[in-house]
């Protein structure tokens, strides 16, 4: 097959710069070609086209069909000798030209010698001797015949008169225009002062209510020392009163029953109790029941509530609030904690669910903490730093809106709303990802082969060509093979 093969060019640009070491470069401005220095230093032409009998920009001098140069421009000539015209100049010749601009040596006229010369000047491209205008050099005079015209002309002059000097008007122009000064000088300055804003509430409110305790006295100052039944109106006078027997009491308490000693007198005993107190409201300082307690109304704790031996937790109310005293922050884990120990109790291990404040509030579920404030009931964070904290392994189904996985299938899927991003160290397919889908549509490849897309769906394999082939195009398809210029 033949090959295009094209080096650096130019239409316009007569200069050739900027090659690169051994870079090739052709101008048809001046029809030469140039190749960079092999030590980078500069651009040589190395050939082209030659114009005969013109020299021009990069050319080398060639002669015409008669063994000439038409036209040579030179900037500095130092020549040894002249050859115009045929002969080289002799002694009082001057180079002249002719009308059609031939060079060739001139002799002056012979009327321009003697003692009275002619005055030479410029006539016709050819300098010339008028006989009414001649200089003696002898007396130092100027001659002038038949003259005509404005001016003085001074016809003897005598150099030393004025010493040989020349005389020479200076004339001198002076043009100053004094420069403007022009300054700007803008300052601004914005100050704002500040506002002091202080605001002092205070507030204080005294609440004093003082009331006065109701005094009851129920004297019975008399000694009580029968065995029988008292049914007496009378008040019992004396300081202590002893019911050595049963006493029954069928009336009413029309007064406070109160114990002569804080703290020191029990109303039954864990042999004899009452079957019921009723009572409208019930003041202990600490409680303990043996059995069930119903409550009709609502339970109000305001202390900590400890739970010990509870089996079953049933819950009424269909959402479980945590963290109420958490609305006006963010600085707890919200969720559970669970206690075990897989050594026979020998260290104590935490798993839970929770909601990490510190983190964003991801939701983390983790294992294995042996974080030893997870003990507390009070405990308010869950430190993912801990001894032993492993995230624990979640078994599920899941479903958001890229993903679905189940017991079927596994689908991740994008959409316009929806984007997915896969990041894998290594990902391993039974299949061969299709062309059409972003893959080879290849599962094996051949060392050192490339791969170019085909019409179907996936790639072909261009293997290694021969040493030194490059990869071409032949118009049909990409090979490896040599590069040929071709015949013309």
């Amino acid at each position: 097959m033949a090959n295009k093969i094209q080096i650096k060019r130019s239409v316009a640009n007569s200069t050739v710069t900027g090659l690169s070491n051994g870079e090739l470069a052709f101008t048809q401005a001046s029809n030469t070609l140039h190749i960079g220095l092999p030590d980078g230093s500069g651009v040589l032409r190395i050939g082209g086209a030659q114009y005969p009998g013109t020299l021009t920009n990069s050319h080398a001098l060639v002669a015409n069909a008669t063994g000439g140069i038409d036209n040579v421009i030179v900037a500095n000539l130092q020549p040894t000798y002249i050859y115009a015209n045929g002969a080289s100049g002799t002694n009082g010749q001057f180079l002249t030209s002719n009308s059609t601009g031939g060079v060739y040596w001139l002799t002056p006229d012979a009327s321009v010698a003697g003692s009275n010369t002619q005055v030479q000047f410029n006539d016709s491209g050819s300098l010339a001797g008028a006989a009414d205008l001649t200089y003696d050099k002898t007396n130092g005079t100027l001659t002038a015949n038949n003259f005509s015209g404005n001016g003085a002309l001074v016809t003897s002059v005598n150099a030393a008169a004025v010493g040989g000097n020349t005389a020479s008007t200076l004339r001198t122009y002076s043009d100053t225009v004094a420069g403007t000064a022009y300054s700007n000088a803008t300052s601004y300055a914005d100050t704002a002062s500040g506002t002091a804003y202080s605001n002092a509430v205070s507030t204080a409110a005294t609440d004093a209510t003082n009331k006065a305790a109701n005094a009851y006295s129920n004297a019975m100052s008399d000694t009580l020392s029968r065995n029988g039944t008292y049914t007496g109106n009378n008040t019992l006078a004396g300081t202590t009163t002893t019911v050595s027997s049963n006493l029954v009491l069928s009336g009413l308490a029309s007064s406070n029953v109160i114990p002569s000693a804080n703290l020191t007198y029990h109303l039954g005993n864990t042999t004899n109790r009452w079957v019921q107190v009723h009572a409208g409201n019930g003041h202990f300082v600490t409680g303990t029941f043996d059995d069930d307690v119903q409550i009709a109304g609502n339970l109000t704790v305001t202390g900590n509530v400890t739970t010990t031996n509870v089996n079953d937790l049933i819950v009424g109310d269909p959402l479980i609030h945590l963290a109420a005293n958490n609305e006006s922050s963010d600085v707890v884990d919200i969720g559970f904690v669970g206690h075990y120990s897989d050594d026979g109790g020998s260290t104590k291990k935490h798993i839970g669910f929770f909601r990490d404040a510190s983190d964003g509030g991801v939701f983390k579920l983790f294992t294995g903490s042996q974080d030893a404030t997870l003990d507390a009931a009070n405990s308010v964070v869950v430190n993912v730093s801990a001894t032993g904290y492993t995230t624990a392994i979640l078994e599920a189904y899941l479903r958001s809106s890229g993903l679905v996985s189940n017991s079927s299938v596994v689908n991740i899927t994008a959409n316009s709303t929806v984007s997915v991003a896969l990041t894998a160290n290594t990902l391993t397919l039974t299949t061969a990802l299709a062309g059409t889908s972003g893959g080879t549509g290849k599962s094996t490849m051949t060392d050192q082969a490339i791969l170019v897309g085909n019409s179907s769906n996936g790639y072909d394999e261009l293997t290694l060509g021969t040493d030194g082939y490059v990869l071409q195009s032949n118009g049909t398809a990409l090979l490896f093979d040599v590069l040929d210029g071709g015949t013309f």
